[in-house]
């Protein structure tokens, strides 16, 4: 585990102990996350892994990654779930949430990808019966690090914590401290995981 300052991240396979280890017992607010989705997708991505790093780590199937992540979910998350999926994987997602426990679920259809070729996707969230649903106008519009910025900034509460199980290169940690939140992640992958270290220790005074 790597502390930089008020945040702590991990790194490993998500479906592995150490997420729990670094959370230990914590409540967290919101979890927002882009994972692989689709078993083809989590064996590119562990090809990916292989490739930058030379770890070959055996990956989770994507039926376990959703188990994985209603786990996370039931145990830590008393405000919101968002999360990042191809359109494809829409409803095992919605499910997946509901099966969690989380009310209000919308789903919006969003964009990834450069301006000359961009890819449809979905994010969907919910949350805590009781908890108001988010407000997600022009959320459609963003794509990169706007879209988890936007999305945080209409949950947010100060200095509260922010779990991305999956956090890649940082979007997730990037949109928590720009909204005065504080960051939980996990990355499978050591040289994506530097780049959000990078980052933390650069907000960190």
């Amino acid at each position: 585990m790597t502390t930089i300052g008020q945040h702590r991240v991990t790194h490993g396979n998500v479906d592995d102990a150490q997420v729990d280890q670094m959370l230990a017992g914590e409540r967290v607010w919101t979890l927002y996350s882009d994972p692989p989705w689709g078993d083809g997708n989590m064996e590119y991505w562990r090809t990916m892994n292989r490739k930058m790093t030379g770890e070959d780590v055996p990956q989770i199937s994507h039926d376990r990654m959703l188990w994985r992540f209603r786990d996370l979910i039931t145990k830590y998350v008393d405000g919101y779930a968002f999360i990042e999926t191809g359109l494809r994987w829409q409803q095992p997602w919605v499910e997946n949430l509901k099966a969690s426990g989380l009310v209000n679920l919308q789903t919006v259809r969003v964009f990834y990808g450069s301006s000359s070729k961009l890819y449809e996707n979905v994010l969907i969230c919910g949350s805590r019966p009781g908890v108001p649903a988010p407000l997600l106008d022009g959320a459609e519009k963003l794509r990169g690090l706007p879209l988890p910025t936007k999305c945080l900034g209409a949950v947010a509460r100060p200095r509260a914590i922010v779990l991305d199980p999956c956090c890649g290169m940082g979007y997730t940690a990037r949109a928590a401290v720009a909204n005065g939140m504080i960051f939980r992640g996990n990355e499978l992958n050591a040289s994506r995981l530097a780049k959000t270290v990078a980052h933390l220790q650069g907000t960190v005074a």
